[in-house]
């Protein structure tokens, strides 16, 4: 349940939501920046969902903290959000490669993302919810879905940019 701290910033969390949602915004935007310095502070991963959940899709909620990987894309749409920014990765990209690399980066967390949900047995990430970051119970036909197409994906970094390939057997 949480602690009386805990228990009261939800609160604050939904009321605030909603009063945005009153005057008229178009959006809402999830984001610890500079908070994450404070050690114990509410996550913006724990404050996404208490957000959705207020505004109750009348809004957009857009995530922004931490999404690097496939792996936290699907994270923050299960819990609420309707898009994500990915930040720093890209930036890698845009310094090892310019404008290619940082497209190229993006790609591959696409590439990824369209692996793990498949790995999940969600059709489209639109179909995630917070229940699908809970263990998973694979069946036969979905592990042997697995081992007759494999799929890799294969980031690496060097000297020159980025590498990304996927390949099915």
């Amino acid at each position: 349940m949480g602690t009386s701290l805990q228990r009261g910033y939800r609160l604050r969390l939904m009321t605030d939501a909603e009063m945005a949602v009153q005057a008229g915004v178009d959006g809402i935007i999830v984001s610890n920046h500079g908070g994450r310095q404070y050690d114990g502070a509410y996550g913006s991963l724990d404050a996404l969902p208490e957000v959705s959940e207020a505004v109750r899709d009348r809004v957009d909620v857009v995530f922004d903290s931490g999404i690097h990987t496939s792996a936290d894309v699907m994270k923050a749409l299960a819990l609420g959000a309707k898009a994500v920014f990915v930040g720093r990765p890209v930036i890698y990209g845009l310094g090892a490669k310019g404008q290619e690399g940082a497209l190229h980066v993006l790609r591959c967390v696409l590439a990824d993302l369209e692996i793990n949900l498949g790995i999940t047995g969600a059709h489209n990430a639109a179909d995630l919810k917070p229940n699908d970051l809970r263990g998973h119970h694979f069946s036969w036909y979905l592990i042997n879905e697995c081992l007759c197409t494999i799929l890799v994906a294969i980031v690496t970094v060097q000297e020159i940019g980025f590498v990304c390939s996927s390949t099915s057997r």
